[in-house]
């Protein structure tokens, strides 16, 4: 089957998650979880030229197709003709170039969005429902100055918002796209979701060609289950509920006036 791959970028904690569960009820698409095709391409694209046989210039073309058949290859047990694969990552300039270059030139992203200070409230509640559960307190880095003498919700946020890390990589990849590729580019708000959900449903169709879908909002399931402990060290980081409805999200209830003052305008320079 001849595959069409679009693709997934935004901020955690955003509603990708719930979007894709949605997008995996048209029995025409498959949106993926947090994959590592981006990261797949990555490592073997910048370490094909140290192979021997390539700095003697041999067997070019074999190197170009293993590149050029990844996405296939990584989703040959996919059975479904539209792909859409997710990594945070897709929009930074060299992991871009490579979505251009071998998996669709014509590849267009869903970007999911929601407001700054409601991503770190959500993060807040599942590592105080993990901490709970398991003792463990995430979001921790005693590397990080903060964490020795600011509050503890306080000093999570500063790990998570730090330079270099997820948050901020995520944000790079939204920037870049937003400023260079616009035209590529797809902004769900979750509100939008929340508030209009099969309208926004049939907005992401008209944006990647495709046939609208009428939805079932009330009976959302997740096509790929997550061992969050496992994989990540949270519990419920990637939970669908069965029923679209809006979750806590005051954030003022979680996060302190430090946080609010230092991160609430984090995102304003992106003009969405």
């Amino acid at each position: 089957m001849t595959k069409t791959y679009h693709f997934m970028a935004g901020l955690p904690r955003s509603g990708s998650t719930v979007l894709s569960a949605l997008l995996n009820q048209n029995p025409e698409i498959y949106a993926s979880p947090q994959t590592d095709l981006l990261g797949m391409l990555y490592e073997l694209e910048s370490k094909i030229p140290s192979y021997e046989s390539y700095r003697a210039k041999l067997m070019h073309p074999n190197f170009a197709s293993v590149l050029y058949g990844m996405a296939d290859t990584f989703y040959a047990p996919i059975d479904k003709p539209v792909v859409i694969d997710k990594n945070r990552g897709w929009g930074t300039p060299y992991n871009w170039d490579n979505l251009s270059l071998y998996v669709n030139p014509e590849g267009k992203v869903i970007i999911t969005m929601r407001p700054i200070l409601e991503v770190l409230a959500s993060f807040i509640r599942v590592a105080q429902k993990t901490h709970k559960a398991t003792a463990s307190m995430p979001y921790l880095n005693n590397n990080l100055w903060s964490t020795h003498y600011r509050d503890v919700t306080d000093a999570q946020v500063d790990n998570i918002m730090a330079a270099n890390g997820e948050m901020d990589r995520a944000i790079f990849s939204i920037a870049n796209l937003i400023k260079n590729h616009r035209d590529k580019v797809y902004v769900v708000w979750f509100d939008d979701l929340l508030d209009s959900p099969q309208a926004t449903m049939n907005s992401i169709y008209d944006f990647l060609g495709l046939d609208s879908f009428e939805h079932n909002f009330n009976n959302i399931k997740a096509v790929d289950n997550h061992d969050d402990l496992s994989g990540y060290g949270m519990i419920g980081l990637h939970d669908v509920n069965k029923k679209l409805a809006r979750p806590k999200s005051d954030p003022s209830e979680l996060l302190s006036d430090y946080v609010i003052q230092k991160y609430g305008n984090a995102l304003d320079f992106l003009n969405l």
